[in-house]
């Protein structure tokens, strides 16, 4: 497997909202997707960028509400 550049890995939120699916890999000529959970997100891809790829708004004040 050969590990893709920053810039072509493709993530994916999944439909549980808990999971992310992580394309990192190619192998011969196929893109290999991770599943993680995304309080287990490696450190290596995580990005501004690559939380609005998820769909996370980096400043949701419902969660900061009372």
């Amino acid at each position: 497997m050969k590990r893709f550049p920053k810039e072509n890995i493709s993530i994916k939120l999944m439909d549980d909202g808990v999971h992310v699916l992580a394309s990192l890999y190619t192998h011969q000529g196929a893109r290999w997707w991770d599943k993680y959970h995304l309080s287990d997100l490696p450190n290596d891809f995580i990005s501004l960028d690559d939380l609005k790829r998820f769909g996370i708004n980096p400043i949701n004040k419902l969660t900061c509400g009372s």
